[in-house]
């Protein structure tokens, strides 16, 4: 019998994620593999007796994650008002354009009427 897996998104720290990642390098496992033996590893090394560590643990995490959630809401945000500012600034950037133009044909237009 196959083991099953439920596959889901995490998002860690970056300083957490290059800590697992480079145990993961050199005990020669995939990133994945190195999370779930870590796990398996806390769990196996009595976190029965020690329930709450793990569930602190895991209380965390779900912290990270919603505090991680709000910072990429906020940053979609950002990106979009820097994005709405730029069409802005395109848009003031032909009407100039089209003043300036305007403003050279007239020159031109008056320096040959004298």
């Amino acid at each position: 019998m196959t083991a099953e897996y439920h596959q889901f998104k995490l998002r860690l720290p970056v300083d957490l994620m290059q800590r697992i990642e480079a145990e993961a390098e050199r005990a020669g496992r995939s990133l994945s593999a190195e999370i779930v033996f870590r796990l398996n590893e806390a769990y196996a090394s009595g976190a029965e007796e020690s329930g709450g560590a793990v569930t602190d643990i895991a209380a965390k995490l779900v912290a990270y994650q919603q505090q991680v959630d709000r910072n990429a809401r906020q940053v979609q945000e950002g990106m979009e008002r820097v994005q709405k500012s730029m069409e802005d600034l395109e848009t003031l950037r032909a009407l100039l354009e089209l003043r300036l133009a305007e403003t050279n044909e007239e020159l031109d237009a008056s320096k040959k009427a004298k």
